[in-house]
């Protein structure tokens, strides 16, 4: 197998893992620590930090471990490895990632097959970079809100869902560098959960690589690594001018 035939193999499977898994893990942390912080001390806001030390103190690959235990072994509703059902006829390739090919040709049973398959791994992948963008959320936003500025605000009789917003916008330049470091790593940062759950996917593969002294493959993998951060920094940059409109893209400003 060729290099280029690898990745084209590979690469959708992870693509689509870190993808998926970025779509709920950041979401979920902003909305918890917008939660944490604005609740601050009482219930929701000890929940919310016991979900984040707990998120930050738990390696993936054991955290995977433990719900393969609880949710594929003991309660049995959810498979243990894989992407589709044991015998399950494979989805037209046509972006190689079954989830979105049994979505492009209308194969609802692979689909769904797929879908129940991958909620164990973007959960486990997911949950660490969740927490962190939690943390950071909660402690720009105290940051802000505990300003002089704010207190002013108050004092005017600013509405305080007006004040919350404005805290949010300002609060997002150290959770968006969060979340796109979170994104960088995982395309290369996904062996272990690949590993426990059966998936082929290309930090796997690029592990067997390192191990068969395959140095086309890792070059490969390298590069591609560093497309990706390369991309995700243009991305939060991008995102940062449009949640500051202060910030501007041309150095002439």
């Amino acid at each position: 197998m060729s290099v280029a035939q690898g990745i084209s193999i590979f690469l959708p499977t992870t693509l689509g893992l870190a993808l998926l898994t970025i779509a709920w893990s950041a979401p979920a942390g902003i909305a918890l620590g917008i939660v944490s912080a604005t609740k601050r001390n009482r219930i929701s806001d000890t929940v919310s930090r016991g979900i984040a030390y707990f998120g930050l103190s738990v390696p993936a690959f054991f955290l995977a471990i433990m719900i393969q235990l609880v949710f594929a072994v003991q309660l049995k509703v959810l498979p243990l490895t894989g992407l589709l059902y044991p015998g399950q006829a494979l989805p037209r390739a046509i972006t190689r990632f079954y989830l979105l090919d049994s979505l492009l040709t209308g194969n609802l049973p692979d689909f769904y097959s797929a879908l129940i398959h991958l909620i164990l791994p973007v959960f486990a992948l997911g949950f660490s970079g969740m927490s962190l963008t939690l943390r950071m959320t909660r402690s720009s936003m105290l940051e802000i809100l505990n300003s002089s500025f704010v207190r002013t605000l108050r004092a005017k009789g600013v509405p305080e869902r007006a004040i919350i917003k404005y805290a949010f916008r300002a609060a997002m330049g150290p959770t968006l560098t969060v979340i796109g470091l979170s994104a960088g790593g995982l395309l290369g940062g996904t062996v272990f959960i690949e590993e426990i759950f059966g998936l082929a996917g290309f930090s796997n593969w690029a592990y067997q690589a390192i191990i068969g002294f395959d140095y086309n493959v890792v070059v490969a993998f390298t590069l591609i690594i560093t497309i990706v951060y390369m991309s995700v920094n243009i991305v939060v940059d991008v995102a940062y001018a449009w949640i500051e409109p202060q910030i501007r893209l041309s150095e002439g400003v």
